[in-house]
């Protein structure tokens, strides 16, 4: 991915992840059901673009590893709010 010139080390599905996530944790967002339901573009759209049957572009690769950064979030802080009372 390019921004003005300048190629970023990661694609725009690892930059869009990682936004998400970092949002995620800024507003403490908890989805328990509804999270896992944000994991499934990322899914699709990654599990189509490996297996050849079409070409991800950088937009729809940023819009679906946004809503994965939050899932990731909000997946990783539930399994640790239940490990805790285990």
């Amino acid at each position: 991915m390019r921004i003005s010139g300048f190629t970023l080390p990661l694609c725009a599905r690892c930059l869009s992840l990682i936004a998400g996530l970092i949002f995620a944790a800024l507003l403490n967002i908890h989805l328990p059901v509804f999270g896992f339901m944000l994991l499934v573009p990322v899914v699709i759209d990654g599990g189509l673009h490996y297996a050849g049957i079409f070409s991800s572009s950088n937009r729809r690769r940023l819009a679906t590893g946004f809503p994965g950064g939050i899932a990731a979030w909000s997946m990783t802080t539930d399994i640790s709010i239940f490990l805790q009372g285990v």
